[in-house]
């Protein structure tokens, strides 16, 4: 959202002078143009003025003349294409994060969607198919009689389904 907003409320701001803007080191022609100024020391330079406490030096003032001197006129052409070229920098590295950001989303969700995916048949079949193999190669225990086993485990059963005789209210 700041960065629509910056991207219609700064070009309209670099039509206008600023009490804080220095003319004198600005030469007429656009054959000088000063590189190392960065587009964030431009952007931030046309800010609009926040509230300052008493006492400090007052926010800049944005005026523009009635008529204006060769000087004006050709710093402020030279601050539309900065505040333009800036401008298109600042959109072009969010795009390129924006873009970033939705492949990096893109990517998680392909991944969950693949662990929340049920299990396929063939997956269940084969898991089936190996704890029955599993089962028969298991050794088995023999017994003299197969009555008496059966009877200690219904007995362990019944136990431990056994409340010792108190009823429970759910």
């Amino acid at each position: 959202m700041q960065i629509r907003h910056r991207q219609r409320q700064l070009p309209c701001l670099s039509n206008y002078l600023l009490t804080t803007d220095s003319l004198d080191a600005i030469p007429l022609d656009d054959t000088e143009i000063d590189t190392s100024r960065t587009s964030a020391h431009i952007l931030a330079q046309l800010q609009p003025p926040r509230a300052t406490p008493i006492g400090s030096v007052p926010p800049p003032l944005f005026y523009l003349p009635a008529k204006l001197l060769p000087s004006q006129e050709a710093f402020l052409n030279r601050r539309k294409r900065e505040v333009e070229d800036a401008l298109k920098r600042e959109y072009e590295a969010w795009t390129e994060e924006k873009r970033v950001g939705l492949e990096e989303v893109r990517k998680l969700r392909e991944s969950a969607e693949e662990l929340s995916k049920p299990v396929k048949d063939d997956e269940m079949e084969e898991e089936q198919t190996t704890m029955a193999t599993e089962k028969e190669t298991a050794p088995k225990e023999e017994s003299n009689s197969g009555e008496p086993e059966a009877k200690e485990q219904a007995k362990e059963d019944e136990d431990m389904n056994d409340d010792g005789g108190h009823e429970v209210a759910y």
